[in-house]
């Protein structure tokens, strides 16, 4: 044999060998790639779940799983079968399995957040040859709730004013005026994990945990109980035909007035033509006679009375919770729970105004008060929702944080010489599924 034929022998066996060795790497990069873009999958489909379970929040805890679970669904159709997908509300993330992260997650342990892990044991196709049958994929997402429950919509003045009040919330607090003094604050306190304004703020003495953030773009107006307005409770017309569940005071439209000399009573779901008025010694129960577990709508309308709790005054809510439809007139608090007073009042449990404990459409611009509630014997759970009006706290000491929800939309907001009001957040004490908030926004943070 020539040189020149052995030579053309090792060319042969050389060639072969390159291929060989360039189909490995073509097969590895196509595994690699194959990887990548699974992981990409995944990494989507984590973020998606995130930001599902996180917008879930605040209709409760129970919501969440299911809404992340459901996002990871959807997204991947079942491409990512054998994944384990792991919700965490709180995260509980640390460097160890089965997240391996560099350093803990610093938002362990904050119920507002979000924290969803996908592993997965992906299959290979020409990495076999090299005895790599598997190679392990992890993903993680974070997102971060919303945890506004304050919002005032009027969009110019001074929506939000505390004097002489410390005021704590465990809840964000959004104002939507656009005022250079959209929010005034005179020798006060006002404890909030976040205080985002539209406009500017005015203060003198006035003290704060979290800066607010002022002159920030906003989707003005904004309001996320607006849903509540396609679900106002019919107002039956007063007059001479009053019959059925329509009730007027005596006499005539003047406000149905419960006192000590007609105590007990239990007041059911109807309209209340001129208001009630609960008088000292009053012993009343907000229910439905053989229903107690159906929720009760209580209507006023008919004159300027609206709601009024007077001093020493007993009241309880049957198991189903009770809404207060406000059509005309205030809601005032004069001392209710003074002395011997027992208030305790929650919203509906069930139906289309469930969390809602008083409503006032936005035609309806009667100023509330909540006047001189020390809180001795008195638990008020439930949303505000007044659009059109002004809700005030004077002389106030609210301190029931670990059993009451207050998610709060108004047209403004006061706070005068108030002790230690709290508005407790929806985030954390709302039972699952009673928050009346919605379209809530949620950040993903990781």
């Amino acid at each position: 044999m020539s040189y020149r034929q052995r030579e053309a022998g090792q060319s042969l066996i050389l060639v072969a060998l390159s291929l060989g060795v360039l189909i490995g790497a073509l097969g590895l990069a196509i595994d690699m790639g194959f990887y990548q873009f699974q992981k990409r999958q995944m990494q989507s489909a984590v973020d998606a779940a995130a930001l599902a379970g996180a917008q879930a929040f605040p209709a409760g805890a129970a919501y969440v799983t299911p809404a992340a679970t459901q996002a990871i669904n959807t997204m991947l159709l079942g491409s990512a079968s054998g994944a384990v997908v792991t919700v965490n509300n709180p995260p509980t993330c640390t460097t160890s399995a089965p997240c391996n992260l560099p350093a803990p997650d610093p938002n362990i342990g904050q119920p507002n957040f979000v924290e969803v892990v996908m592993t997965m044991n992906q299959g290979t196709a020409f990495s076999k040859i090299f005895g790599v049958n598997s190679v392990p994929l992890r993903v993680r997402a974070e997102a971060e709730a919303n945890q506004n429950c304050i919002y005032t919509l009027g969009q110019s003045g001074t929506d939000i004013a505390i004097g002489f009040a410390f005021v704590t919330t465990d809840c964000g607090v959004v104002d939507e005026s656009n005022g250079n003094s959209s929010m005034t604050c005179t020798i006060g306190f006002l404890n909030s994990p976040s205080i985002e304004l539209h406009g500017g703020l005015s203060s003198l003495l006035c003290f704060n945990l979290a800066k607010p953030r002022t002159h920030l773009p906003m989707q003005v107006p904004y309001d996320p109980m607006f849903y509540l307005q396609s679900s106002e409770p019919a107002v039956t017309p007063c007059g001479a035909s009053l019959g059925g569940n329509v009730w007027a005071g005596a006499p005539g439209p003047g406000a149905l007035t419960i006192n000590a000399a007609n105590s007990p009573a239990t007041l059911e779901s109807g309209v209340y033509c001129g208001g009630i008025a609960l008088a000292a010694g009053a012993n009343v129960t907000f229910g439905n006679p053989g229903s107690p577990s159906s929720p009760t709508t209580i209507v006023m309308t008919g004159a300027a009375n609206g709601l009024n709790f007077g001093p020493a005054t007993n009241v309880a809510t049957q198991t189903g919770g009770v809404t207060f439809y406000n059509n005309t007139g205030p809601i005032t608090f004069n001392f209710p729970s003074i002395t011997f007073g027992s208030i305790n009042l929650f919203a509906s449990t069930s139906g289309p105004l469930k969390g809602v404990l008083f409503f006032q459409p936005p035609t309806n611009t009667s100023g509330s008060t909540v006047f001189g509630s020390f809180n001795f014997n008195e638990h008020i759970n439930g949303g505000y929702y007044m659009p059109g009006a002004q809700l005030t706290y004077a002389f106030d000491f609210v301190t029931d944080t670990a059993n009451s929800y207050s998610p709060i939309v108004v047209n403004s907001l006061n706070f005068f010489v108030s002790g230690f009001t709290s508005v407790s957040a929806f985030t954390k004490y709302a039972p699952a599924g009673l928050s009346p908030l919605r379209s809530q926004n949620a950040v993903l943070v990781e």
